[in-house]
């Protein structure tokens, strides 16, 4: 709704371009973002759907017969919660189990 509502009063032209530069500040470092597919602009009930091609050179390796691709591609915008050496404060992840002897 947010993304319909900014560019609704703009032209094909800019709204290609705010979605491609949506996408382009998602990825790390120089890709290159284009857009295939326009989605509907004009109608709230359908969902917001656009398809792009994202080119990011250099960024896959191949290891025999499969493709590896750094998770950096898919985390680009989180925070690092666990970057610091020395905590001030413990961390506690709960963890449920079932211990199977019981």
């Amino acid at each position: 709704m947010y993304h319909r509502l900014g560019v609704r009063n703009a032209d094909d032209v800019t709204r290609k371009r705010f979605i491609e530069n949506r996408v382009k500040n998602l990825i790390p470092g120089a890709g290159e973002v284009t857009l295939t597919s326009q989605p509907d602009w004009s109608s709230s009930e359908t969902p917001l759907v656009a398809e792009l091609n994202v080119s990011i050179p250099n960024w896959a390796s191949r290891a025999g017969s499969r493709t590896i691709i750094p998770a950096a591609v898919f985390t680009a915008v989180e925070k690092h919660l666990f970057e610091h050496a020395e905590r001030v404060h413990p961390i506690y992840i709960e963890y449920p189990y079932k211990n199977s002897r019981t």
